[in-house]
Formats: structure tokens, C-alpha cells, sequence
């Protein structure tokens, strides 16, 4: 994929030697009058960003002209025409996909140096309608909080319930339904962009373009910093080392400039390749911390624990964990949650080439890399230093190109040639490859397999013999009855040897070694030591009275995502007929998404199965060969006369691998797995069906990866699955990586009518999962359609395609039928009796069957009993590929120059997230053996939301300085995914997902804008929402259906539904220099202190989230405890309390000069920037979860409830219990973030 893109790039880079991409590009439109208000024919009008031309136009015989495409960004725009005094407007914003009109009135004048230069004063209203925030890089940078959550949350309609979570809830939709977009590329993987590479932040939340898809809820474009004329850039440093806990540590840097420059055909000059680079890395001791901090174990205790802990009391045989008599003066309090460093680093670039005024092309990168710890709750007061590692790496490139055809008309007559023509033709095009990886394992065994769970040696040894008896027993060969068995007792024992690896984990059976070191023959075995709460290699350390994880303990295992992704877009856009902006474009994207999980832990178990199985594993002796009279009954150790029973057929291949690296010729030899150097095993000395323990709980989990962990790259074919073995004769079971495809096309016309403006749009999407999928959810064998069925009279209300149930599944017939299935409807599916009547419960057929289980009319009875030995690839089919079309329309109508009115209906279409679509045979292949039977769904479609919106701007006052927006919105969403019950599946109930899910969303958002007016500026939005439906995510469901309760199909508050959602952002600054218009203070150094002084703060309040109320109560933080609990009112009918944070940004500019003056006198300026960042600066204690039998964050009730005391006062030791529970019920994830304090210092030159 890499090799045909890098081939692409370069062809193209031939044929074009092009940049700049169109996707999400805006324009400058407008007209040139003079002082009389007549037009201004054949002015040239630029745009100019960074010192560099990067968009021309000229003005029509009305004076009408256009500057397309612009990415989003700032820009200078100067128009320049004989007989006029230049004319030149600054700051000039463009957001993404949006049209900036500008009215320029230019003066008289023939002066050529003269230029008149003014600031452009941004509107207080939105007369295009788009429903787009946009954050440009100067309030972006002085925000407090640059995280992009906390940014994106200050706009109208996005709620965030969660300061400590990323995910966004755009209008009421779910957290997946927002596209991120970092330059044209739709981000995958870490999408954190250097704070100083940022150019512009763009939300859209509502009047989404055609050019957009795949999304639901709101895009997220991010526009990084382009080359400059002149080299620039700076370098800046934040910290919280000295101010809170948290060791909050930054540093990032920017640079752009040109590498070469050249001359346009009038003698400017420009940067015909230009450079933009931006970087910075991030250390924090926690990345997330909670107001409610946490606690932990005293070190010495803790250092005690890990040295010592098992005790055996005395008077007692039994050995118990040290653990189980803690107090609450062996913890102690800290605001930062222990062992949660996280380094983060972000780079950016871009090399931008200039061919020609018309032809630039852009190539571009990025690369984030994570390294931290996830926090496990459970470990956080005993296991901490074992939270497992995460790492995650994102890289992106791309390459993208603009081509510029076309000219206005100069005179009259040409006007009136070219009315009917084509003008101001524009061709894009992008191409872009990223890849996304994500480890998660123990940070110091990483993905060394053998070493989870890892004791030591454990080398069985045979003592003395105690005394012999004679017994009567049958001998298990042949049955043959005797009197008289010579039973042999044996004092065996198991010698240890420490592995060195896990330390504290050692220590455990150091302790039940230690504490009978003068008892060895009480060690019997490996069974005596579990007993006695030592540790054998794959276990792990007993929880402490069921509520922590104790000591020593860390995951049981490793996992690695890769994800790839290949995207290509373009369109080619044009005016027509003067008035009509046309595009047309596309987009291809193909994903690639492999996975692969080893429950390494289990290795050791699974072994012991495998060694030694055709001598029974070394329990089944063969008493033929020794006369029938020798047994060793206790503990059944190896002796001179005993030989195990030799069933060659039985030797798996784990076993003959083992062999061969040991060097054993003897299958017959009894090997002790616990024995073994674990520098001798390797994953591939087993077969895949043992890793994936056929029959049982799978080991090994897999797509894209073989079952060793290596990458496979074959294209999959679900007949090798049951069919491809190795050179040993072995199934390998390679099961491809998910490679959906997804394209569209679309077209789209942005127009004006008198004083209508219009944005029709009309977006196809094609979405192909590419993959195989169950022919029928409801049975995993294939079967037959009534139609079929021969002599089957079937009720008129029952279709030939209908699926007839048999009362008996081996003797599927005509006379057997006794109900009937509608295939068409997947969840719920409609039932029917033998003559046709609806069912309410599909185990009403079961009843009739023989055997008391569903009975599908089976294709092939005989070859259907059992999934692991009967399944074929005839099972599946290919998925069906889904196209839905979506028509986008807007339009906007501007009253007056101070008020409009805008209206939009969008169809947006979300093809399903990759979490409950990738399918895995094996899933299939091993559903009856798994526990909770869940799969996922191969058939899923898109999800789809249909959008409406009005929505009224007006200018409060004279100077048009401040506008009150007001929007209104509904949404309908409709197939959303969630988890399903498949009910009387055959052969067994399972849980998967479907696309079942449908709700509204209504709210009403209204936004205050005040731009800067003397100190201030300011930005306010409420938002009034009601969101609800039949679930809130694609695992929503999953409690309901393993309690066995009926797909919902009554909406319900969902659980981001936010009433009440106020942000608003205020800031207050001086100027400097000659425009200083702050306080002046008396004496030599008073005066003008306040100069670039400024204050930014943002606001953020919302009610409250729902919550389901329940009666009782329950242990909500014991583990492996499950609970049912009675329903208090209605799901979800509760509220959580409101939340309320605001941060504070505090800075002074300072500039200082550096170096001579150069010709005209001006000297080099170096911009230092000293600043305080505060967040949540009143350290308010957002609550955002609670216990549902109280109501309240820190306390469940059960400590002191009736059923709670009970297991107090049965736990081992009941103060202790209660202790630790009262720790472990004060929950960090319940609470927002602490206030953080940071200091920074910028360098900008």
C-alpha cells in the first residue's frame, strides 16, 4: 500500500507539481466600490498569509471578484487597481467550507506606495447560516485549557459531561459520531497536534457539507501553520513542578520559512518552497488526575507486603495473606494517582511548493507517540507499581495538490462572450496513508510470554515409604477384579526454586516454604502450595477480602491494534454562470485492521493439559505391564515399577514440540511442566487449535496476525480456516485482518437567488465490509425456507422464504413442523406457531421438540450436532455492501445587513464502529464453549440521523459589535447499533449486535458574541437539549440482555443527555505600544505596566447526566460479586448533580528588541510571553458518577445497610474489611479534575 501511494505521489508530483489541497477549503467573495459606491472593474485582489500570495482574484466588470480555495486560517487581503490608493484589510478569518464575503470600498488616489490599511472587524453574526465555531490561532492560544476536548466544548451544542474524559457529545449524539480532520486527513489513533502548530480549530455541528461523510454527529477540522516569507518561529516551555502534584512538564517549539525563494511576472517576491515544522513533548506524573486524589499503602507497609506476604499464625496449619489484616493507619492519602507517569510527544511538518500562481502542491506529515500506564482501580492501593503499560504510536502522510484554471472578464463585451462559461475551475486532490498502533502489556515482561505468571522451579521428588497396604480394586484396563492391591504410600515432596523473575510473586511461596521448613513433607505438591496461598506458575495472588488486588499481582497478559489507512479525495469545483459554485468530488478510503491478544498467564495451564497426554498426563497407569499389583495411590509420583497408560494417538503436538527442544526421545517419560526452563518454550511449539484451545476458553484472540503474534498478509478465505494445515499437519486457522471499504461521490452547488443563499448538496456513500457474515443470525448450520419444505402446507401469513422448526432436529419433515421464523426481521424477529399465530416466546417451540431445545428445519441433520466438528465455510457469505444516499440542503436569508434568517436538512450516514463489526470465524466456530456467548456482527449497516435546523442572527447594537444567534434543531436517529440477544439461536442463545438502536434529539442553542470592544471580548452559548432513546451506546444493552430482559423499544433519557449546557468564554486585555490603552501608574517604571496584559477565561456549566435509581443495596466495589438490583423509578430517571469548572489563562507580552536596525530603521523583535494557567481554578468537586442506591459519589450504603453487615462481621478480619472498603467505595472515577496550577514561557520571534 505504502510502495503504490510513494509511486503515486511521485507521478503526480511530475504531471502537476502541485499543491494545496481543496477538502474543507473556504473563500473571500465580495465586491469593489468606490467612495460613490459604483463597482471597481479589473482590480487585482490577493489573500496572504505568512508573507506569501497563496490566492488571487480579480474583480468582474461589476466588481465582483472571488479568491478560492483558502484554507482555513488568517489572512491579509490587499486589492490594488490604477487610479485607486491600494487598499489593504488585516485579519481576515476563513473558516473551513465556508464563504467569507467582503465589501472592499477603495479610495482614489496615484500614489503608488500609498497603501490604506485597515483591520477587519469580524461579524457579530453569521449571515451564511453555517452552524461552524471557529477557534483561529490566537484565541486558541490564549485559551487556558488546549486539550482538544476542552476546546471544542466552547462551542454551542457540544456536550462533555466528563472533564476527565476526551469524549464529546456533539448535539446529543453518541461520542463516536464526530470525524476528526488534521489537514484533510480523517485522523485515526492519537490526533494531538503540536499546541504551536495550530493554525485554526473548525467545529461543525450542524448544516454538515456534502463534501462530508461518514459522521453523525459534528466534524472537527484542525488546520496546522503553513510556510511563511520570512523565517519565523519560537519555542515555549510549561510546568507545574513547583505548583501541584501532578508534575505537569512541556515543552514545544515551532519553525517555518522558506527554503526557496522566487519572482511572480510583476516582480513580487514569494516562497516557492516553504518549510513549517512544530513539535513537543509532554511528561506528567498523572495524566488525569480526580479532585478526590487517592490512596494508597504506606511505602514501609508496602515494602513489608512485597518482602512478606503470607504469615502463618500460630497454632494454626494454614498460611494467609498479610494483606487480610490491614488498617486503615497502613494508607495514607496523595493527590496524584500512584504509578501513572505519562510522556507524550507530537510532531508536525509540511513542505509546501509554489509551481506557479495557479499550481502549488503540499507534502505533509505527522507522528504521536504515548507511553503511560492505565489505571486499574482494583491495583491502585496494593498493585499500583503493576498498572499495565500502554503504548501507542500514530504516524500520517500525505500529499495534496491545487490546480487553478480560468479568468474573469475584463471588458463588457468579453463579459457577454463569456456569460455561459465556466470560470474560476479548480481541481483538488489528496492522498494520504496513516497507521495507528496500540500495545498494551506489563511494562517490564512486555510480550515475553513465558514470563507472566512466572514462579520458578517446581521439581517433584519422592520420599521415603511410610507404610504399604493391600486393598480390593479393579484394574483400569481390563476391569479384572483383585483382593488383594498392594497400595504403596509414599512421603513425596515438591522442591521450589525461586524464578527471579516476579519477585514479589515469588515471595508468596517463599513464605509457605518458610513457614514450614520443618514440615517439608506437607508440600506434597503443587495443589498443597495453592492451598496454602503460595503461587504456582500462572496464578496469581488471591484479592484481599474481595476488594483489592493484592500485591504482586499484574495483567495476565498482552495485546497489540494496528490499524491502516488508505484515503484518497478530490473534487474539481467551478463557477457557473457567474453565481453558481459547483463541486463535485470524491472519496476512497480503505482500511486495513489487525489485532492480536494472548492471555499469556494461561500458558502454564494449558501446558500441563497438553504435556504428557498420551500417558494420561501421567494420573492413568497401565497395570497390565506390571502384573496389576503396584500403585502409588496418594500421589500417584513416578516409581521403578509403575508405567503410565500409552495411547501414541493421544500425543498432542505441544507435547512432541517439548520433546524435541528438550532433547526426550521417550514419549513415555513423564515431564513436569513446572520443572521446565521457561527460556526452552516458545509460541510456535504449539498448534493454533491449542492456543485456541478448541472446546474451551481461548488463549489466543486474532485477526490479521497468525496465532503466534506474527503478521500475516494473505488475503483471507474462509475456506482455509477449516481446511489449510502446516507441514505437520496441523490447522493453522489464519483468520484475515478487517479490510472495510468505504467510498463516495458527491455533488454540490452553493448559489444565490435575489437574497437567498443556497447550499444544495446531494452525497452518495458506499460502505463494503468486506468480509464474511453468518447467512442467518438465528442458526449457525444452514437450513431450509418453507418453500422448500415438500408436502408442507403452511398457513397463508407464512412466507416461502419463512424458516419451519421441527419437533425433532434429526427428522426435519413436513408432518414435524411446528413453527415458523421471519428471516427479514432480524431483532426482534417474529415468531410463529404451526397455523400461523404470532408467538411471544420463541421457547414455546422448544417445549414441543424432543429433546426440549430449538429445532430448525436443518439442511443437513446428520452433519449439523456440533459446531466444532461440523461447521463449513458454507455457513457464511460474503457481507452485502450497503449505498445510501444523502441529500444536503441549506439556505440562508440575510433580512438586512443586521439580522437573517437560515435553515438546513441534512441525511447523515456513520458506517458501524470496527468494535462490533469485525468478525472472527472463530467466534463462530467456538460459541458454544464460551461463557457469555458474545460475538460480533458481520451484517451491520450504517447508522443513519436525519437533521433539521432554523435557526435567526440579529446585531444588538449600533457599531454591529454584538449578535445574538438563536438555532433550533431536531434530530432522528435511526439503525443505531447496540447489544442484542439472538434468543433461541440454534444451537444455543447468543449475544451479539444489531442495528436496533433509534431516538430524537430536540434542543435549542442560542449564542452571544461580542467582539473585541475597547478590553473585551466575549462569547456566550446556551444550549437547551433533550436527547433520548432506546440506548446510549453499542454496549449500552449488554447488563439488560444477560439479565435476560427484552430489547428496549421505549425511549429514555440517554445517559449524555444534558438539559442545560452554558460555556462562555471573556477575555480582557490591554494593548501595547502606541495603542496602550490600559491604566498608567505614576514614577519611571509605572507607566504602561499593563501593556499585552491580558485574562482569558472560559466557563463551563451543565446539569447534570442521568442515572437509574435502584431500591436496594448492593456491594457496588466487591469483585467477582454480582448483585441484582430492584429498579427505583424509571430507567435512567435520575438526575447526577450539576457540574461547574471555569479556567483562567493570565498573560503579558514583552517585546524585546535584538540585533541593528535594518535599512528603514526597524529592528528585530523577540516576543516573550510569561503566562499562568489555572484550571478549574476554583477546585470545584465535579461529581460525575454515583452509586444508584444512594445517590451520592463516596458511598454505596452497604457498610451499614442489613445485608452489608452480615459480610462484615463473616469476613476474615472485620475491621480490616470494612477499612478497606470504605477505601475502595471513594471512587477517583467519580470525580472531574482537581485545579491545576502551570507557568509558561513563550519565546516568539
Amino acid at each position: 500500500m505504502i510502495k503504490r501511494l510513494l509511486k503515486f505521489v511521485a507521478a503526480f508530483t511530475l504531471l502537476a507539481q502541485v499543491a494545496l489541497a481543496q477538502q474543507g477549503a473556504g473563500a473571500i467573495k465580495g465586491q469593489l466600490v468606490d467612495d460613490a459606491k459604483e463597482p471597481i472593474p479589473f482590480a487585482n485582489v490577493v489573500a496572504i498569509t505568512g508573507g506569501n500570495i497563496v490566492g488571487q482574484g480579480q474583480s468582474d466588470f461589476d466588481g465582483n471578484y472571488v479568491i478560492k480555495p483558502l484554507k482555513a486560517g488568517t489572512y491579509t487581503i490587499k486589492a490594488t487597481c490604477v487610479g485607486f490608493t491600494a487598499l489593504q484589510m488585516d485579519k481576515v478569518g476563513v473558516s473551513s467550507d465556508e464563504t467569507r464575503f467582503l465589501k472592499l470600498t477603495m479610495s482614489k488616489g496615484t500614489d503608488l506606495k500609498e497603501v490604506k490599511i485597515v483591520e477587519f472587524k469580524n461579524p457579530a453574526i453569521n449571515q451564511n447560516g453555517g452552524g461552524t465555531n471557529t477557534i483561529d490561532k490566537k484565541a486558541y492560544q490564549n485559551m487556558a485549557a488546549k486539550d482538544l476536548g476542552s476546546v471544542v466544548a466552547t462551542g454551542g451544542g457540544v456536550g462533555r459531561s466528563n472533564d476527565r474524559s476526551g469524549e464529546l457529545n456533539i448535539r446529543g449524539q453518541r461520542g463516536d459520531a464526530a470525524n476528526i480532520m488534521i489537514d484533510g486527513e480523517r485522523a485515526i489513533g492519537g490526533k494531538g497536534v503540536p499546541q504551536r502548530g495550530v493554525e485554526q480549530i473548525d467545529v461543525v455541528t450542524s448544516g454538515i457539507p456534502a463534501r462530508y461523510g461518514n459522521v453523525t454527529g459534528g466534524v472537527i477540522n484542525i488546520t496546522t501553520s503553513g510556510a511563511t516569507r520570512k523565517l519565523a518561529g519560537g519555542i515555549e516551555a510549561i510546568s507545574s513542578q513547583l505548583t501541584d502534584a501532578y508534575k505537569y512538564n512541556f515543552i514545544g517549539g515551532n519553525l517555518t520559512g522558506p527554503i526557496l525563494k522566487a519572482k511572480d511576472a510583476d516582480g513580487n517576491e514569494f516562497t516557492k518552497i516553504g518549510f513549517s515544522i512544530s513539535g513537543e513533548a509532554t511528561t506528567q506524573k498523572d495524566p488525569n488526575p480526580s479532585i478526590a486524589g487517592a490512596t494508597v499503602i504506606r511505602k514501609d507497609k508496602f515494602d513489608s507486603l512485597k518482602a512478606n506476604p503470607v504469615r502463618r499464625v500460630a497454632g494454626s496449619r494454614g498460611v494467609y495473606n498479610e494483606a487480610d489484616f490491614l488498617r486503615a493507619r497502613d494508607f495514607q492519602f496523595q493527590k496524584a494517582r500512584a504509578n501513572m507517569r505519562q510522556t507524550n510527544v507530537a510532531l508536525n511538518g509540511k513542505l509546501e511548493f509554489a509551481a506557479s500562481k495557479n499550481a502549488t502542491f503540499t507534502l505533509g506529515g505527522s507522528y504521536n507517540y504515548t507511553d503511560g500506564k492505565n489505571y486499574i482501580f482494583d491495583y491502585s492501593l496494593l498493585a499500583n507499581e503493576n498498572n499495565s503499560q500502554n503504548v501507542e504510536t500514530t504516524w500520517r502522510a500525505y500529499a495534496k495538490t491545487n490546480l487553478k484554471f480560468g479568468q474573469v472578464a475584463k471588458t463588457a463585451e468579453e463579459k457577454d462572450k463569456t456569460a455561459q462559461n465556466v470560470t474560476n475551475i479548480n481541481f483538488a486532490f489528496q492522498a494520504g496513508f496513516q497507521r495507528y498502533t496500540n500495545k498494551d502489556q506489563d511494562a517490564r515482561l512486555k510480550q515475553n510470554s513465558f514470563d507472566y505468571g512466572y514462579v520458578g522451579k517446581f521439581t517433584p521428588k519422592k520420599g521415603t515409604l511410610i507404610f504399604p497396604d493391600f486393598i480390593k480394586a479393579k484394574d483400569t484396563i481390563g476391569g479384572v477384579a483383585y483382593d488383594r492391591f498392594l497400595s504403596l504410600k509414599f512421603d513425596s515432596i515438591t522442591e521450589y526454586e525461586a524464578g527471579g523473575v516476579n519477585t514479589t510473586l515469588d515471595n508468596y511461596t517463599n513464605g509457605v516454604y518458610a513457614a514450614y521448613k520443618d514440615e517439608p513433607s506437607f508440600l506434597r505438591n503443587t495443589s498443597t502450595i495453592l492451598a496454602l496461598n503460595g503461587l504456582i506458575n500462572g496464578t496469581r495472588p488471591n484479592t484481599v477480602a474481595g476488594l483489592w488486588s493484592n500485591v504482586g499481582r499484574s495483567v495476565g497478559g498482552y495485546s497489540i491494534i494496528e490499524q491502516n489507512r488508505f484515503r484518497a479525495n478530490g473534487s474539481i469545483s467551478a463557477d457557473v454562470f457567474t453565481n453558481h459554485a459547483i463541486e463535485i468530488g470524491f472519496e476512497y478510503e480503505q482500511n486495513n485492521n489487525r489485532s492480536y491478544n494472548l492471555t499469556a498467564l494461561n500458558l502454564w495451564s494449558q501446558m500441563r493439559q497438553l504435556a504428557n497426554k498420551q500417558i494420561g498426563n501421567g494420573e492413568s497407569f497401565d497395570f497390565t505391564k506390571t502384573g496389576g499389583k503396584v500403585i502409588d495411590n496418594v500421589n500417584k509420583t513416578t516409581t521403578n515399577e509403575v508405567l503410565y497408560e500409552y495411547t501414541p494417538e493421544a500425543q498432542t503436538n505441544f507435547d512432541k514440540n517439548l520433546r524435541e527442544k528438550l532433547g526426550i526421545t521417550n514419549d513415555k517419560e513423564l515431564i513436569s511442566i513446572d520443572a521446565i526452563d521457561r527460556d526452552k518454550l516458545s509460541l510456535d511449539m504449539f498448534s493454533a487449535d491449542e492456543l485456541l484451545n478448541i472446546n474451551g476458553v481461548a488463549l489466543v484472540g486474532y485477526n490479521g496476525f497468525d496465532h503466534t503474534g506474527k503478521r500475516t498478509n494473505t488475503k483471507f478465505n474462509i475456506d482455509d480456516f477449516f481446511t489449510e494445515k502446516d507441514a505437520k499437519g496441523n490447522l493453522v486457522r489464519n483468520v484475515g485482518s478487517f479490510r472495510p471499504i468505504y467510498a463516495a461521490g458527491y455533488i454540490q452547488d452553493k448559489f444565490e437567488y435575489k437574497d437567498l443563499r443556497f447550499n444544495i448538496g446531494l452525497r452518495v456513500d458506499y460502505y463494503n465490509a468486506n468480509q464474511y457474515a453468518l447467512k442467518d443470525n438465528y442458526s449457525v448450520f444452514n437450513t431450509v425456507t418453507a418453500g422448500d419444505v415438500v408436502g408442507l402446507e403452511r398457513p397463508s401469513n407464512i412466507g416461502a422464504n419463512f424458516i419451519p422448526y421441527v419437533s425433532d432436529v434429526n427428522n426435519p419433515k413436513a408432518s414435524n413442523v411446528i413453527g415458523y421464523r421471519d428471516p427479514s426481521k432480524d431483532v426482534p424477529t417474529v415468531w410463529y406457531n404451526a397455523d400461523g399465530s404470532v408467538l411471544q416466546d420463541p421457547f414455546d417451540l422448544a417445549k414441543k421438540t424432543s429433546d426440549g431445545k430449538i429445532a430448525p428445519f436443518l439442511a443437513d441433520p446428520a452433519n449439523s450436532k456440533k459446531i466444532t466438528k461440523d461447521l463449513t465455510s458454507s455457513s457464511f457469505t460474503k457481507y452485502k455492501a450497503q449505498i445510501n444516499p444523502m441529500p444536503r440542503l441549506s439556505f440562508a436569508f440575510p433580512i438586512s445587513d443586521v439580522a437573517g434568517f437560515h435553515a438546513h436538512y441534512d441525511v447523515l450516514v456513520q458506517r458501524p464502529g470496527a468494535g462490533a463489526s469485525t468478525f472472527n470465524v472463530f467466534d463462530v466456530y467456538n460459541l458454544e464453549n464460551v461463557s457469555n456467548g458474545q460475538i460480533a456482527n458481520a451484517n451491520l449497516k450504517p447508522e443513519r440521523t436525519i437533521d433539521y435546523e432554523i435557526g435567526f442572527s440579529q446585531v444588538l447594537n449600533e457599531s454591529k459589535s454584538a449578535g445574538l444567534e438563536l438555532r433550533a434543531f431536531y434530530k432522528e436517529n435511526k439503525d443505531q447499533v447496540n447489544t442484542v440477544s439472538y434468543t433461541a439461536a440454534y444451537p444455543r442463545t447468543y449475544t451479539s449486535f444489531a442495528n436496533v438502536d433509534f431516538g430524537t434529539v430536540k434542543g435549542l442553542t442560542s449564542t452571544f458574541n461580542l467582539r473585541r470592544t475597547g478590553n473585551v471580548a466575549l462569547t456566550a452559548s446556551y444550549t437547551l437539549q433533550f436527547a433520548s432513546g432506546t440506548g446510549s451506546s453499542g454496549t449500552s444493552a449488554f447488563n439488560l440482555v444477560n439479565l435476560g430482559v427484552p430489547t428496549l423499544r421505549n425511549p429514555i433519557p440517554l445517559d449524555f443527555d444534558q438539559r442545560h449546557n452554558l460555556v462562555a468564554n471573556i477575555d480582557y486585555r490591554f494593548a501595547g505600544g502606541k495603542d496602550y490603552d490600559g491604566p498608567t501608574l505614576g514614577g519611571k517604571w509605572g507607566k504602561k505596566i499593563f501593556g499585552d496584559f491580558g485574562v482569558n477565561v472560559t466557563s463551563y456549566l451543565s446539569s447534570g447526566t442521568p442515572y437509574t435509581r435502584q431500591k436496594n443495596i448492593t456491594t457496588d466495589v466487591s469483585i467477582g460479586v454480582s448483585q441484582r438490583s430492584a429498579l427505583d423509578g424509571s430507567l435512567n430517571g435520575s438526575r447526577k448533580p450539576w457540574n461547574y469548572r471555569f479556567d483562567m489563562r493570565v498573560d503579558k507580552n514583552i517585546a524585546l528588541r535584538v540585533g541593528k536596525p535594518d535599512a528603514e530603521g526597524i529592528a528585530k523583535e523577540v516576543n516573550v510571553n510569561v503566562y499562568l494557567q489555572i484550571l478549574n481554578v476554583l477546585n470545584n468537586a465535579n461529581i460525575t458518577n454515583v452509586y444508584r442506591a444512594t445517590g451520592l459519589a463516596s458511598n454505596d450504603g452497604y457498610l451499614n445497610s442489613s445485608v452489608g453487615q452480615p459480610a462484615i462481621q463473616t469476613a476474615f478480619d472485620p475491621v480490616s474489611y470494612r477499612d478497606l472498603y470504605t477505601v475502595k467505595v471513594n471512587d477517583p472515577d467519580n470525580y472531574g479534575l482537581p485545579r491545576l496550577f502551570r507557568i509558561g514561557l513563550a519565546f516568539d520571534f
